[in-house]
């Protein structure tokens, strides 16, 4: 079977590895706050929208929850969404880290789990071909291909024995 891969592995290794080192952050701190936390309700106290480069609207909220020590939090959401905007006095749940409130998510796999997700996924996606091909380019270099014979008088070459009349 012979591979062929445009371009080089290394271009997709390092691609991948961007990706991938891209999402750590997010999983980190979403670890943080899991591994130490508090769940509350909180409200939707602003919505903002803006434009991207391509024109499309998105909308980020502000979510104001108040801790179970009284503390009261307001924050933005790292996910913005591009679909219907959170309306203002809509309420929402909000996983918080105890030791630090300000660190605070909303309270679903998608606001938490879908950025850092895609990500880590796109980086998988483009490193784990570019690794085959260049394990496999190197294979192909160290050795010869199966079937391929050496030239004449080389090691490994099969000769038949002379027969006889």
């Amino acid at each position: 079977m012979n591979i062929q891969y445009r371009g080089s592995p290394v271009v997709g290794i390092i691609v991948g590895i961007v990706f991938m080192a891209v999402a750590i952050p997010f999983c980190y701190s979403n670890v943080r706050i899991l591994s130490n936390s508090d769940v509350t309700t909180g409200m939707v106290t602003q919505v903002t929208t803006s434009r991207n480069s391509k024109g499309h609207v998105t909308y980020t909220p502000t979510i104001e929850f108040t801790t179970k020590t009284g503390e009261k939090i307001s924050f933005k959401p790292s996910a913005m969404t591009f679909n219907t905007p959170n309306r203002q006095g809509e309420q929402i749940d909000v996983i918080y880290e105890k030791d630090n409130p300000s660190n605070a998510a909303v309270n679903d796999l998608s606001g938490m789990w879908i950025f850092p997700g895609i990500f880590f996924l796109m980086g998988l996606i483009v490193f784990v071909p570019s690794m085959i091909a260049m394990i496999a380019k190197r294979q192909q270099i160290s050795t010869p291909s199966f079937g391929d014979t050496p030239p004449p008088g080389q090691p490994g070459q099969t000769q038949s024995p002379p027969t006889n009349p």
